[in-house]
């Protein structure tokens, strides 16, 4: 007796771009299992189930859910052996005219033997049974190849389910299930959820300093730039099957048309799609959201182009663009990503030891060589039990071509310790500022003097 005790298992070798797709082989040491679209599976019936059409008229090439398997014994001329096929999460469906196939003896491209249907196959039956008998002529051979189908089956809406095949020696074994000769199990079908729900590709815009954060990029900046990218083919999860087995696009979970929204700071600055990076290419501009101050809309198809990019715009702009994150939202699917951020090439200096000691008088010093007065703020960390209250000079302006003293207790109030940590970011270019701090001990007059910038 041979036992093929391995188990089948991986998504169908599918493609967007192609309905072609192989059957379920039992002799495959890859998953088989066919996963249809949970958004796409259609109706569910009152036992649970959803029907998937094997028939070419559906989406599919009619072969998706065919089984293909060696028989794994011969039959020897004149007799005939008894095959089952069991499903499990499964049955088949209303339309099942159930066959099963197989080259003819020694010479596999000879002729096809049909096997008799001698039990089950019917509708919403969970099993079938073949007789398969070989010629007078000769032999069916144990490497022949048995393929069977139905037109359709009814399959678990909410899990998977699997499908078995035994060759037996009689039909009363076949029956009763006991002593196979050949049995094998693989998975069948598996419910799966066909998007990721991620629909952009996030990016970053820099404004510079320079400009006064009205131009992006370096040097001499551009007015344009790009916050993200939507690119739709990422909403797709591998190539899930439509209940008609047919492959699941991009365009059957976006839709055609969307309202596009963009929520984020968009006091400053115009804001647009593009079909091309350069953001003038199929531009479409963005507008005023109803109801919504803080957020702009367009009315775009996603999935027109490969790709759209949101840009923003200070060609005419002369005030700052504020710094801060963008998400975008498509309101058919009510899905919400994190488009990108502006932020500013700022100088960011990390202070390790912020002190209020009342034996310490520490300071800091922002040296300013540039020829802009510099915005600075500062944010602070500390340990646990402490909590740090930003003073009124935890914010305040680096004059141009001068020192800014900032005195530690002016600075921050801690509560619960007297020290934690501070970074302070200074919108000024690196190389126009030196931030020093400085610590003094009243009592034993001595100062410590530290360079951090």
């Amino acid at each position: 007796m041979k036992y093929k005790n391995y188990m089948v298992a991986a998504a169908l070798a599918a493609t967007v771009s192609s309905n072609a797709w192989a059957a379920i082989d039992m002799d495959a040491t890859t998953d088989q299992t066919v996963n249809i679209a949970n958004e796409q599976k259609g109706t569910v019936d009152a036992n649970g189930r959803v029907t998937l059409d094997n028939r070419a008229a559906g989406g599919g090439d009619g072969t998706v859910l065919n089984l293909t398997t060696t028989l794994g014994f011969t039959i020897a001329a004149g007799t005939s052996k008894y095959i089952r096929v069991n499903l499990t999460g499964a049955v088949f469906g209303a339309a099942p005219a159930t066959s099963l196939t197989t080259p003819d003896v020694s010479d596999p491209a000879d002729t096809i033997e049909t096997a008799s249907l001698s039990q089950g196959g019917g509708s919403q039956d969970n099993f079938v049974i073949f007789e398969l008998g070989a010629p007078a002529s000769g032999s069916i051979l144990a490497s022949a190849i048995a393929t069977m189908s139905a037109e359709t089956y009814d399959v678990n809406a909410t899990g998977s389910s699997s499908i078995s095949y035994a060759l037996y020696e009689t039909a009363a074994n076949a029956v009763n299930q006991t002593g196979a000769l050949v049995s094998d199990t693989a998975g069948f079908t598996s419910i799966v959820t066909a998007s990721t729900g991620d629909f952009v590709t996030a990016g970053t815009a820099t404004a510079l300093v320079v400009s006064g954060f009205t131009t992006f990029g370096t040097g001499a900046g551009t007015a344009k730039a790009v916050l993200g990218q939507i690119t739709a083919g990422d909403i797709l999860n591998s190539s899930p099957l439509k209940a008609d087995l047919a492959a699941v696009l991009v365009a059957d979970l976006l839709g055609v048309a969307n309202t596009v929204t963009l929520t984020g700071d968009v006091t400053n600055g115009a804001f647009n799609l593009a079909t091309n990076v350069d953001c003038l290419a199929g531009k479409v501009d963005f507008a005023k959201a109803t109801g919504n101050a803080s957020a702009l809309s367009a009315a775009i198809n996603v999935v027109a182009t490969p790709d759209w990019w949101v840009c923003v715009d200070m060609t005419t702009v002369t005030t700052s663009i504020e710094k801060g994150s963008y998400t975008l939202t498509l309101g058919t699917d009510a899905l919400t990503n994190t488009i990108g951020s502006v932020v500013y090439d700022t100088t960011t200096v990390d202070i390790p030891y912020v002190t209020t000691y009342t034996g310490y008088n520490q300071r800091f010093f922002i040296n300013n060589t540039g020829t802009t007065n510099a915005y600075y703020t500062t944010t602070f960390d500390t340990e646990a039990g402490v909590t740090a209250t930003a003073g009124t000079a935890a914010t305040g302006t680096a004059v141009a071509g001068e020192i800014t003293t900032i005195r530690a207790n002016d600075m921050v109030t801690f509560t619960g310790g007297s020290r934690g940590a501070a970074t302070i970011e200074i919108e000024a270019q690196t190389a126009d500022i030196d931030l020093t701090t400085q610590i003094i001990d009243l009592d034993m007059g001595t100062t410590d003097t530290l360079v951090l910038q």
